[in-house]
Parts: C-alpha cells; sequence; structure tokens
C-alpha cells in the first residue's frame, strides 16, 4: 500500500492508498523510504514501518533510509543507523545519504566520504557533493575538482563544478560555464549559464538566448531555443496540481517568459496557460477571465527572476 502524509487537527498522519489514515497522530512525520518512515512524537524521533510498529529507539533527529542505512542524530553526533538499528559510524558533525556505495561525512569542519564499513575516505575538502556516475566534485584550496572513487583527484581546478549527468559534467571557468567528460577534457565555446545534460540535451545560455545543444555541443537545430520552453513548460505542467490553487503556477509560467524574453514564446506560454486553465477547471481553478489571468500573469513577471531560480535551479545559486 501507498501512504501519503496528512495534516489533522495539528497532528501528522498516514493517509494509504485505500483512504484510510494509519498511525497515531505525529508531531511531525517523513515519506517511506526503503520500507521505514520516521516520526517525530514528544520532541523525539524514531522510525515505524508500513505496519506502523515502532522499530527504533529515540534520536534527537533521523532522515529517511538510502541503500540500507538511514541517518540519524544523537547526543548532538550524527550517525548511520541499518536495518536492525544498529548505530554505526564514529559520530560527525553531520552526514549525508548513501550515493552510489558512499556517503558524505563533515567531521571537525573538513568532508569526508564514507563506504558501508564505515572507513573514512578522502583528505578532508572544504566542500564535497554526493557521487554520480563513478565521480564527486569536491572543493580544495578555493578551486573545485573531481575524485574518483579511490579518492584520486581529477581536473584542472574550476571556479564551481556539477555532477555528472548523460556523462558530462558542467563547470565554471573564468566566469564562462563548459563541459567536462570523464577524461575532463573541456568542451563548449563557454556558456552564459548551463544546466545539466538529460536525455541527449543540454540547456544553455548565450547571448541572452536559451538553447538545447546536443553532445557535438553544438545548438541543436534553429528551434532549439523554443524546445526549451516546451520543456520548461512541461515541468510546469508537473507541479501544476501541486499549486494552481496559488499564483505559484501563473509566476512559474512567467520564469518561462523571463527566461527566454521572446514574443514568439511568450505567446506560446500564454496560450498553454489557457488550455491548461481550461482542463482543469474545477478545484483547480485559479482566475475567471482571460483579462484578471492576464493581469495576474503581469504582476507576476516583477517576481520572476527570483521565483525562477527556486522552480528551476540557478547555477550561480549553487554557489552559495
Amino acid at each position: 500500500m501507498r501512504f501519503k502524509i496528512v495534516e489533522r487537527n495539528g497532528k501528522y498522519f498516514y493517509e494509504g492508498s485505500d483512504g484510510k489514515l494509519y498511525g497515531e497522530g505525529y508531531d511531525d512525520a517523513q515519506d517511506f523510504n526503503e520500507g521505514y518512515a520516521a516520526v517525530k512524537k514528544d520532541d523525539k524521533w524514531y522510525f515505524v514501518d508500513k505496519d506502523f510498529n515502532r522499530c527504533s529507539e529515540n534520536y534527537d533527529n533521523a532522515l529517511g533510509f538510502s541503500e540500507g542505512y538511514a541517518r540519524i542524530e544523537k547526543n548532538g553526533q550524527w550517525y548511520f543507523v541499518d536495518k536492525d538499528f544498529d548505530l554505526h559510524g564514529e559520530g560527525y558533525d553531520y552526514a549525508c545519504s548513501f550515493s552510489e556505495g558512499y556517503a558524505r561525512v563533515r567531521k571537525d569542519g573538513k568532508w569526508y566520504y564514507v563506504d558501508k564499513d564505515f572507513n573514512l575516505h578522502g583528505e578532508g575538502y572544504d566542500q564535497a557533493w554526493d557521487f554520480s556516475e563513478d565521480y564527486a566534485a569536491v572543493k580544495k584550496d578555493g578551486k573545485w575538482y573531481y575524485v574518483d572513487k579511490y579518492f584520486n583527484l581529477h581536473g584542472e581546478g574550476y571556479d564551481y563544478t556539477n555532477v555528472f549527468s548523460g556523462g558530462y559534467a558542467k563547470v565554471e571557468k573564468d566566469g564562462k560555464w563548459y563541459y567536462v567528460d570523464k577524461d575532463f577534457k573541456l568542451h563548449g565555446e563557454g556558456f552564459d549559464k548551463a544546466f545539466v545534460f538529460s536525455e541527449g540535451y543540454a540547456e544553455v545560455k548565450k547571448g541572452g538566448v536559451w538553447y538545447c545543444i546536443n553532445k557535438d555541443f553544438q545548438i541543436d537545430d534553429e528551434d532549439s531555443a523554443l524546445r526549451v520552453a516546451e520543456q520548461d513548460i512541461k515541468k510546469i505542467n508537473e507541479i501544476a496540481p501541486k499549486c494552481f490553487l496559488n499564483e505559484g503556477f501563473a509566476k512559474a509560467l512567467n520564469e518561462v517568459i523571463y527566461k527566454h524574453n521572446t514574443q514568439k514564446i511568450e505567446e506560446m506560454v500564454y496560450s498553454g496557460l489557457l488550455k491548461l486553465k481550461e482542463e482543469m477547471e474545477g478545484p483547480y481553478k485559479l482566475i475567471e477571465s482571460k483579462k484578471q489571468e492576464a493581469e495576474k500573469l503581469k504582476q507576476a513577471k516583477t517576481d520572476a527572476k527570483e521565483t525562477f531560480d527556486k522552480q528551476f535551479g540557478n547555477p550561480d545559486d549553487e554557489k552559495e
């Protein structure tokens, strides 16, 4: 059975796919991961299974399972627990979830990695990201590099990096964004902004316009900018049922307009909003007339830059 978290009179329960409520009413609750969920009651966290049996002792904090282990805080230190709820690790300032067999941990102000035997790896980094496609980005002495799973350092030292996706990672150098392959060869002509590859394409910004590039690092075709807008509208369609009752949906559409800033795309996005409005009448009705709709869109544009970053991610923000 699938469960979703619902709130009733200030307490959290799990609503099953059968429509019934489960659980005893918690002060806070997290989604199920790998068969268990972390819940909070009387200022302490513990885990429950899908029969809502209590499975663990109390913790100061708890975060869900990933690759067989969950993270818990106890007496100011973070550890890992397995599904028998045995404690693992030496106690860290903070611990992140496992990814590709390794988890990031912070100890004495530096970041390391632990394997599933809880051996410590790495030389102590200023910052670090999870492993993705066998490599992780790490920051050392003010520059970003990559490490493999033997913790050898790769790359020439970048101003900023991101995870590998589709065989390539985006890197920033001297204010421009490029891509590196797994031989750490630099690709691309230097873009103003860039996103990771997905399904063979990546979105890049050049000369104030967003395009799709292929893995030859060329703009795919003359309709590339429109394809980017269509992809963004698809993303908006996915979030629409969650935010259509407030102005978030209108703002998200305007963020696409802000991103592309062309009349043709603006008209396409506006038409998409009207079509979606027609399809989602009733409980999802946001505005009553085209005039009101246009006014909300116009007003939302004033917030477009800030909210765009929250909805779709901005490479610049990742540096904070």
